[in-house]
């Protein structure tokens, strides 16, 4: 992979957004599940909770036969990302955080590539053609994140 140029890993990744399929079922693969198994409703009514409560929600115990009976779920809002241990250390008190390195510390080699996708802005074009043809988690999320809002 470090033989990959920063301008063909765009362009695969560019492609990589033009695949509704892909996109589709890389979302629907976990996120729904959890969500169906916990009770949790929709993912915009998760982030409502976690905008409210400040960056956290707990959704329920699972179904008596579910692989996660017993289990409560606890969603963590990226941007409070910040707080995430202490909201652990509420939550859990004997329970200890450790953050983890940067995406970028394993390789190094590519972190300029790395650094490129992350700061990668979706064009509007792409923004529509997942938002239309994405699947309703997506068009959920971007509706959450407020992704279709034209910035001034």
């Amino acid at each position: 992979a470090s033989s990959m140029t920063k301008d063909d890993m765009l362009r695969d990744y560019r492609r990589f957004l033009g695949d509704m399929t892909v996109i589709g079922q890389a979302a629907d693969s976990c996120l729904p599940t959890l969500l169906t198994e916990f009770h949790g409703g929709s993912i915009r009514e998760q982030m409502d909770k976690m905008e409210f409560v400040g960056g956290f929600s707990i959704l329920g115990t699972a179904s008596p036969d579910s692989a996660f009976a017993g289990c409560e779920l606890l969603f963590l809002q990226k941007e409070q990302s910040d707080r995430w241990p202490d909201i652990i250390k509420q939550l859990v008190p004997d329970t200890k955080f450790y953050g983890g390195e940067s995406h970028t510390s394993p390789c190094p080699d590519l972190s300029d590539h790395i650094k490129m996708l992350h700061d990668y802005e979706l064009t509007r074009d792409e923004k529509i053609n997942i938002y239309t043809h994405g699947g309703e988690l997506l068009s959920d999320w971007f509706d959450s994140y407020g992704y279709m809002e034209e910035r001034s």
